[in-house]
This record gives structure tokens, C-alpha cells and sequence, in this order.
């Protein structure tokens, strides 16, 4: 038997779908429904990691207190930057590659809602220069001994629509807002960014961490070894890009984990609806099955007709959850919540490895519930599905 002859029964079994649709297009839907819930926890997790990780880059190096994993959880006093500051200095690095700054989540007000969690950065002017994807898109930058601030445009979003010349109040005192700047869309477009001179004012004379500018004259490697040589300090020193990785990761992963059971559970009844309309379709098809094997198409013939036909309603079921996805979940705005917590921006992306898995998934959904009804199917006695009721 040819190829073409072995596949005939599969494109009978395709083109009768037309005439089952309410319960193909209920598998369908189902399918679709399934694919379009997974794809949106794997785009808010790889979604959150690209924003996070956008913050960081391979030429900086972070340096906070002992094991402190986010920046927040790090103290630097006085004495600890000051020995930083020798050490660096000592090593040649110029003032102008190094940033000690300040980080402290505040609960700011919001006009008609609740108020917003947000992190405020005190800085030096060097902090611009160590972070070349920033952009200043209105205003300008602060000035030093001012109380003025310069907002990403996420935060300034979820502020109620900041501009430039508003009044943002934090922790009771006025601050102009003289710029708003973009970062590539990046975790820091949700920061709030003041001078780290009138941030001390607020929080005392530490800082939560130092960045250094690497090049070939200061490698990352070269700056662990110098600052684990001096006993008087206990700190730590990551490549910035990989510092934000690892605190994506644990947030990205608990999404996944959350996500992939929920899709599983979901799954399951989309499954009860593909066996039940495959068992449906053998029934239906019962003397179109026993002819076709009278005439002479074997058990497999039957069997990859029927089992075709649930991946076909799996793979339509699975480009319209796709679509969907791409319409309505790929670029969307969010953002992490927290009472009393920072919030973080972010954007959904729909990665291609998300949309594979989310194809794959519902194949393997589809071939669960086509197997078991294609294989009645290619057992069928030939005289019993031949006596079967249109």
C-alpha cells in the first residue's frame, strides 16, 4: 500500500470534522483556552527576569554588605565605604566610575488609589554614567543639595501620570520632579531617583551598595581578590547583569511553578473534552471505520485516522490560544505587588521557547486524548461496525 493510500482514511476522518464541529469546536476551545493561561505565566515570568535583568550590565560590578542578596538588604556604613573608596582608589579606578548609592522602598500617595510601594535611589552623578541604557526623556537631571527627583517613566505611570514641575511628597517632604528617563524598559524605569546627599538627610549617613566601572585594568576577578584580601570589611562582588539575574530567578520561578500546575489541572479537562469527542467520532464514524477496512486499509491506517484527527483539533486549538496570546498578553504592562513592598514594572514577552512549550504541551494533550479512541477505532470488528446505526 502506497503512502497516499495509507493516508486516505486520515483525510476522510479531517474533512468529516465539519460535520461534528459543535464538538470539535468545543475541543478546540478548550485547548485554546489552556495554551492561553500557560502562555500568560510564562510571559509575566520571562517578562519580569528581561526587566530585572535589563537593570544590569557585564561592565559594572556591585559591591554590598557580607551575603546580602537584593540591595535593600545590604548596610554599608560610613567606615566600610570609606575603606571601599581607598581600596579602589588604590587600584587606579577614577571618582568618576564609582556610584555609592542609596536604596529605600517608600509608600508613596497616588491620586483616586492606593498608594504605591516605590524604590527610591540616592545618587551620585556617576550613577548615569555607569548605567548607559538610561535615557533622559524630559527635564533634566537633579541637581546636587536639591530636593529634586528624577523619575522613570514606569513610576511616574503608576504615580498617577507625574510631569515634570509636579510636587511628589515622600515621607512627608516636597520634592520637585525635574526629569523623567527610560531604561530600555528595564526594573529601574519603576525607581525614583534623588541625590544621595538629601537621601541621607532621610535615612542616615549608609548606603546599600557601590558600583564600579570594569575594564581591562579592573576585572571583576581582579576586584573580589583586592577586597577579599582587607579582613576590615565583609562584603560581596557580582557582575551587575548577573546580581539581578539571580534575584529574577527566584520570582520567575515560583510564577512557573504556579503556572505549570494550573495549566496541568486545566489540561485535564480539556482532555475529558478531546476523549469525548474522539469516542464520539469513532461512533459516529463506525461504518465509514469498518468500510474502509472491508475494503482492504488495515488497523494502523484506522488507528493514525483517528489519532490525526485529535491533533489536528489540538493544533488548532493550540493557534488560536497562540493568537490570542500574541493579541492580548505579549507587550502588556505590569507590575509585581507588594503591600508596603517596591513594586516592579514590567512588560509580558511571549519568548519563542514559551510558545513551543505551549504548541507541545497541547500536541501531548491532544495525542492523550486521541490514542485511546483510535485505538477502539482500529480494533472495531469489521461486521460489528458495519451493522452500526448511521
Amino acid at each position: 500500500m502506497s503512502i497516499a493510500a495509507f493516508f486516505a482514511p486520515t483525510r476522510i476522518a479531517v474533512r468529516g470534522l465539519g460535520q461534528r464541529w459543535p464538538m470539535a469546536l468545543a475541543t478546540v476551545l478548550g485547548i485554546a483556552l489552556v495554551v492561553l493561561i500557560l502562555l500568560g505565566f510564562l510571559a509575566a515570568a520571562d517578562g519580569f527576569s528581561r526587566s530585572l535583568e535589563g537593570a544590569g550590565s557585564d561592565k559594572v560590578a556591585i559591591i554590598v554588605s557580607g551575603d546580602a542578596r537584593s540591595e535593600t538588604a545590604s548596610v554599608l556604613a560610613a567606615p566600610d565605604l570609606a575603606i571601599l573608596r581607598a581600596t579602589l582608589v588604590g587600584a587606579g579606578v577614577g571618582a568618576e566610575t564609582i556610584s555609592p548609592e542609596r536604596v529605600a522602598t517608600r509608600t508613596l500617595a497616588r491620586p483616586a488609589a492606593e498608594p504605591a510601594g516605590v524604590v527610591v535611589r540616592g545618587v551620585t552623578p556617576s550613577a548615569a554614567a555607569l548605567r548607559p541604557q538610561l535615557t533622559i526623556v524630559d527635564g533634566r537631571m537633579m541637581q546636587p543639595g536639591r530636593a529634586e527627583v528624577l523619575l522613570g517613566q514606569a513610576a511616574a505611570r503608576r504615580l498617577g501620570g507625574r510631569m515634570v514641575g509636579d510636587t511628589l511628597l515622600i515621607e512627608g517632604r516636597p520634592w520637585r520632579v525635574v526629569g523623567l528617563f527610560s531604561a530600555g524598559g528595564s526594573a529601574l524605569e519603576s525607581e525614583v531617583w534623588a541625590d544621595t546627599g538629601q537621601v541621607a538627610a532621610e535615612g542616615g549617613n549608609v548606603v546599600q551598595s557601590l558600583r564600579v566601572g570594569l575594564d581591562d585594568g579592573l576585572t571583576l576577578e581582579a576586584l573580589r581578590q583586592r577586597l577579599a584580601a582587607d579582613k576590615r570589611i565583609d562584603v560581596s562582588v557580582s557582575r551587575e547583569d548577573r546580581f539581578f539575574a539571580a534575584q529574577s530567578t527566584g520570582v520567575a520561578g515560583m510564577v512557573r511553578r504556579f503556572g505549570w500546575p494550573i495549566a496541568i489541572v486545566m489540561a485535564v479537562g480539556a482532555l475529558a473534552g478531546a476523549l469525548n469527542t474522539m469516542y464520539s467520532s469513532v461512533a459516529v464514524r463506525g461504518r465509514e471505520i469498518a468500510t474502509l477496512r472491508a475494503i482492504g486499509f488495515g488497523r494502523a491506517a484506522t488507528f493514525a485516522a483517528t489519532f490525526a484527527e485529535a491533533l489536528v483539533l489540538a493544533t488548532a486549538g493550540a493557534a488560536i490560544g497562540i493568537a490570542a496570546g500574541l493579541l492580548l498578553i505579549d507587550g502588556h504592562a505590569a507590575s509585581t505587588l507588594g503591600a508596603g513592598a517596591a513594586e516592579t514594572s514590567f512588560t509580558f514577552v511571549l519568548t519563542t521557547s514559551a510558545i513551543v512549550a505551549a504548541l507541545v504541551f497541547a500536541l501531548v494533550t491532544g495525542a492523550l486524548g486521541g490514542a485511546l479512541p483510535a485505538l477502539r477505532a482500529s480494533r472495531q470488528p469489521i461486521l460489528k461496525g458495519l451493522s452500526a446505526d448511521v
